[in-house]
């Protein structure tokens, strides 16, 4: 069995995306045999220039990127990155969807191009503003590249659309604290917090802030709600840093 990422509304694969490339739905994961069968990625370049060429109905056109999308997913699948740029590429000259243009931004941060993935999903946002996780992406990709307050804006638009997304409070949180904004940085896991309580980032996050500004007891406190979450193996770091300041806090 494998696990695949698909659309919660289309059922066509997302590999992963949080949003289907075909029609912007939430996805979910589930477990598929793995099957032998046609290769959906084969090359598709000439159809492509003589249906350009034609004058298409809006079925045909719907026709022609859904074919072209099944291209990119495929050509992601079997690990054929800089194809699937192309792919990409391909079917956005079809239609400017903004989900597909949230999907190759993300499929450029996953190749490690910052800047290319952020103009990605500022044309993204250029058709759709609306568009939440691309608003996620961009805040995410400028804070990597350290334009703080590029990022902090990011978050804000965000919230203004999303209040209660807590992931991009505790995230914001994280920006204010890089810009030494600490007490801002406390709003924001507390609002995380409000939201989402057993949110790991936030618990561990905001011990660090108030560790930093000397708030001994309410980072204890929050040193210890982080650890009794049970955090996974993927955070021992920050268990083992979360110990090692409990004990240097007195406990």
């Amino acid at each position: 069995m494998s696990v695949k990422v698909v659309c919660s509304a289309c059922s066509r694969p997302a590999p992963g995306r949080t949003r289907c490339m075909y029609c912007g739905a939430a996805t979910r994961e589930v477990h598929t045999a793995v099957v032998g069968g046609d290769d959906p990625a084969a090359a598709i370049g000439a159809k492509l220039d003589a249906m350009r060429a034609a004058q298409l109905t809006p079925a045909q056109r719907k026709a022609l990127f859904d074919r072209a999308c099944d291209k990119v997913v495929a050509l992601v699948e079997a690990g054929r990155a800089e194809e699937a740029l192309v792919a990409f590429d391909e079917a956005l000259a079809i239609e400017t969807a903004p989900h597909l243009l949230l999907a190759k931004a993300q499929h450029l941060k996953q190749m490690g191009r910052h800047a290319p993935a952020v103009a990605a999903l500022e044309q993204a946002l250029a058709v759709d503003r609306t568009l939440v996780d691309a608003w996620f992406e961009k805040a995410d990709l400028l804070e990597t590249q350290g334009k703080l307050p590029e990022s902090l804006a990011a978050y804000d638009a965000l919230l203004a659309l999303a209040p209660t997304h807590a992931r991009a409070h505790c995230d914001r949180g994280h920006v204010l604290g890089r810009m030494g904004r600490l007490p801002e940085a406390l709003d924001a896991y507390a609002r995380a917090l409000a939201i989402d309580g057993a949110s790991l980032h936030a618990w561990f996050n905001k011990a660090n802030a108030e560790a930093a500004l000397g708030h001994v007891g309410p980072a204890r406190d929050s040193f210890r709600r982080f650890l009794a979450l049970g955090p996974p193996p993927a955070l021992r770091a920050q268990v083992d840093y979360a110990r090692q300041m409990l004990a240097k806090l007195g406990g």
